[in-house]
């Protein structure tokens, strides 16, 4: 059994989590209602993460191959945090993504951090 990285989680929202105070700082950042839009990139490509608020929250990667939904386990929302963690497809690594107040996405394998990808 593949073993997945253990997250602290402040608060669990399973609905009702909002983006409302999340500002946006750049203007290649989309965010409408409880949706939100980045750009993030790595050594090989560009693509964009969108997160979607309410009423169920959930994680979109979009790039040259097509959409790929991500499964949402966990939300930590506080004053000075929004971090989502979840799953990729296929047994592939774990996720987080970092709202506030930076913007990345981070991916693990074997509990172990591989990826880290900035995001605008």
């Amino acid at each position: 059994m593949k073993k997945l990285p253990i997250f602290t989680v402040a608060t669990l929202a399973i609905t009702g989590c909002t983006t409302g105070s999340h500002t946006v700082q750049t203007t290649e950042t989309a965010k409408t209602n409880n949706n939100l839009t980045l750009i993030c990139e790595n050594f090989r490509r560009e693509y964009s993460v969108t997160y979607e608020g309410s009423p169920i929250p959930s994680v979109y990667a979009s790039s040259e191959k097509g959409d790929t939904y991500y499964k949402v386990l966990a939300v930590e929302e506080t004053k000075d945090r929004h971090v989502l963690t979840g799953l990729t497809l296929n047994d592939g690594p774990t996720y987080r993504l970092h709202l506030r107040p930076y913007e990345k996405m981070e991916y693990f394998v074997d509990n172990q951090l591989f990826q880290t990808d900035g995001c605008r």
